[in-house]
């Protein structure tokens, strides 16, 4: 028997001591903090994708501000985009082509910045992609900061006319991208605000009217023009130059044709055509 119970005590069977009958004390536990953690939100990248964007990230407004010099071989800009993200998403693709270089990005909600990563994409797609902590569906805003390259006849391109220096934009049908980082795709409409930045001897316009001119260091000038109404990205147009314009009277909207400098009396035959199409 007592080498039997010594085995039980070498094997954990059993106490190796006798325990007398009796109630047993059970110390109260000590108090504590419940710590409730909610489950990370983990959601894959996504890889660029192999046509048209998709439908996770959907573009609200745009406020697209640039600066332009004619004389110049290039420009400078600035987009901040609404978004609104349909749903969970660690990333973000959009049209960006080789001609413009990314000096900075922002992801912003809540008014946090969250910092971004880029992502890689096959350099003949004109994608643009960020990389960020997950985030659930909702709104934010992205801020882009990038210069670009005057083109030779769409994007944003710089010709001359008795040797002076104009900067215009044709986008259509997908060179909104060579212009400035965007969704370029015409199913997303959206209101677009626009301001430039050029010299103050030189005439802008865009697709609204200005309403406002500030005037700015360096004999420069800044022109905002109104929001317009929602217009798919290839539709954005503005130029700037030392241009000329021809007033059109008794039409039931003001309008008035824009033309090179010392072309005003080229428009003349054009605005006899255009009067009458625009009468009450």
């Amino acid at each position: 028997m007592r080498l039997l119970r010594a085995v039980a005590c070498l094997l954990g069977w059993g106490a190796c001591a006798a325990v007398p009958p009796g109630p047993v004390t059970v110390p109260e536990p000590e108090p504590f903090d419940v710590v409730v953690t909610p489950p990370l939100l983990v959601v894959a990248e996504e890889p660029p994708p192999p046509g048209r964007l998709g439908d996770t990230v959907v573009p609200q407004a745009y406020q697209l501000d640039v600066e332009v010099d004619p004389e110049a071989t290039g420009y400078r800009g600035r987009v901040r985009i609404a978004l609104t993200l349909e749903r969970a998403a660690s990333s973000l693709w959009l049209h960006a082509g080789s001609e413009l270089t990314i000096e900075s990005a922002v992801l912003e909600r809540d008014d946090q910045r969250l910092s971004l990563r880029t992502l890689t994409a096959p350099p003949d797609r004109q994608l643009l992609g960020f990389g960020f902590d997950a985030l659930g569906a909702g709104p934010a805003t992205l801020e882009i900061v990038f210069a670009g390259t005057y083109r030779a006849e769409d994007g944003v391109f710089a010709q001359s006319e008795n040797g002076r220096s104009y900067v215009y934009t044709d986008f259509e049908p997908t060179d909104a991208r060579r212009g400035f980082p965007c969704f370029d795709d015409p199913r997303f409409k959206t209101p677009w605000t626009v301001s430039v930045v050029l010299d103050r001897a030189l005439a802008v316009f865009s697709n609204t009217t200005a309403t406002g001119e500030e005037a700015l260091d360096g004999e420069r000038k800044r022109v905002t023009f109104a929001a317009t109404p929602p217009l798919p990205s290839y539709l954005v147009a503005f130029a700037a130059g030392p241009f000329e314009t021809v007033d059109v009277e008794g039409t039931a909207v003001p309008t008035r044709i824009i033309v090179p400098a010392g072309q005003a009396a080229s428009a003349a035959a054009a605005r006899a055509l255009v009067a009458p199409l625009y009468r009450v």
